[in-house]
């Protein structure tokens, strides 16, 4: 064998992405695993292994109710039945993996959010665990910064659609590993051996002579559990609870109901256009936090702004309908805003007609709601815009600074920033300036 096919193999990745009853490494149970491998450019080797394992009965009992749903859309649960003993599963994966990466421990575990699937991959196919490297390429750790050095490479990733089933997922994993390389990271070959240095050089973190630290003039409140990992799990525990208690306000009508405290439409009550909005909204964010189910009720809102709300005749949208006709039709900036804001967040998601909605939503709030003497928002008009009410009002603009930062991180487009800036502004540094920094809330046209 030579050096350079030598190489190739020891820069070789195994792919893998597991299902379980949960998530509790004592309680819970492997029922999927898939594994790929793909060469350093991350293209697929071979055909991959995806195996169904029957898990204990006492680990079927216990699922959380979440979870029996995921494995039910996904079709998962009706296989379990008829899956293999882990033993089998190990020896599928085992067969599969030496084909192309014949040397033990070399070979770094990839895929996104891995630590749990080690974790079980250890307990339940030991040997097949023994087969991967202890380095690790976790998809989602490039999704992290994204979040924080490039929001735009962030609310752009490929949009999923793996609906929980592992061979899926992996393949998903791997197309947005391509995207981060493409957006990224540096364009090939790279730095020069001298740049790669210097910038190492500049970087290195020399020791330091012991000094004295000075005591802290004033104590600074520490919470220990709000960075941990378990608190992170429980809120995106309790974020995914919410998306499926909201999944439940879809209107056949257009838009989403009011919930009662168990989960109830109240279909008395029309369907508000800010609602709408915030719903849309929040199922566009599940969708981008790697839960494409959530993606269809986002589609259900677009289409609903797109329709039931939207004023063919004067433009803009109506603040309520039912039974697909207006209830209110006056146009409100508040509910204008969040128009934006969930256009916005369709793009970012990937969701159809979610481009042509954003132009068309920015363009009303710019050209009817945005007063250019008073660098500032107004409050409502009458549905033909023909009358504005002499009222003005903080919060619409708040929602408004919110909608259009929101417009300029998905289109690139500096004028909504400033205007966002601009708005902030004025309110923080004039209004709140003047008024020992309590910022009023209700004002006239003066």
């Amino acid at each position: 064998m030579t050096s350079s096919s030598t190489r190739a193999i020891n820069d070789r990745i195994i792919w893998v992405d597991c299902e379980m009853t949960g998530l509790d490494k004592q309680r819970d149970a492997l029922v999927e695993i898939a594994v790929l491998v793909t060469d350093a450019d991350l293209n697929i080797l071979g055909d991959g292994v995806d195996v169904v394992i029957k898990p204990p009965a006492e680990s079927l009992e216990g699922m959380d109710p979440f979870v029996v749903n995921m494995h039910t859309v996904s079709g998962l649960l009706e296989e379990l039945d008829g899956g293999m003993t882990l033993e089998q599963a190990q020896a599928q994966c085992l067969e599969y993996v030496r084909q192309y990466c014949p040397e033990p421990g070399k070979a770094p575990l990839a895929g996104n959010s891995v630590g749990t699937d080690r974790v079980f991959l250890d307990r339940d196919v030991p040997e097949f665990a023994s087969w991967l490297s202890y380095r690790t390429i976790d998809v989602s750790s490039f999704k992290e910064l994204a979040k924080r050095w490039f929001p735009r490479v962030y609310y752009n990733i490929p949009a999923k659609h793996g609906g929980h089933r592992a061979l899926a997922d992996i393949r998903e994993s791997i197309q947005e590993l391509k995207y981060y390389r493409e957006v990224l990271l540096v364009d090939e070959p790279g730095p020069t051996t001298a740049q790669a240095r210097e910038a190492a050089r500049s970087l290195e973190l020399r020791e330091e002579p012991t000094m004295p630290v000075p005591a802290a003039t004033t104590p600074v409140a520490h919470v220990p559990w709000l960075d941990r990992a378990s608190h992170r799990g429980w809120l995106e525990g309790a974020g995914l609870e919410l998306l499926h208690f909201a999944s439940e306000s879809v209107r056949e009508d257009g838009g989403f109901a009011w919930l009662d405290e168990q989960g109830a439409p109240d279909l008395s009550r029309p369907s508000e256009l800010w609602l709408t909005c915030r719903m849309t909204h929040s199922f566009a964010l599940g969708h981008l936090l790697g839960h494409p189910d959530f993606g269809r009720f986002a589609d259900h809102g677009l289409a609903s702004l797109r329709g039931v709300f939207r004023d063919q005749e004067h433009g803009g949208w109506y603040s309520s309908v039912a039974a697909g006709r207006p209830v209110d039709d006056s146009k409100q900036a508040y509910a204008h805003a969040f128009v934006v804001l969930a256009a916005a967040s369709g793009l970012a998601a990937g969701r159809p007609g979610a481009k042509e909605l954003l132009d068309e939503a920015l363009e009303v709030l710019d050209e009817k709601f945005f007063d250019e003497t008073a660098g500032m928002s107004v409050d409502s008009f009458d549905r033909e815009f023909g009358e504005c009410e002499p009222y003005r009002g903080i919060n619409s603009n708040m929602h408004t600074v919110e909608a259009l930062l929101a417009a300029a991180d998905v289109t690139g487009q500096r004028r909504w920033l400033d205007r966002a800036v601009g708005i902030a502004t004025r309110a923080i540094d004039e209004f709140a300036r003047l008024n020992d920094w309590a910022l009023p809330e209700h004002y006239d046209v003066e």
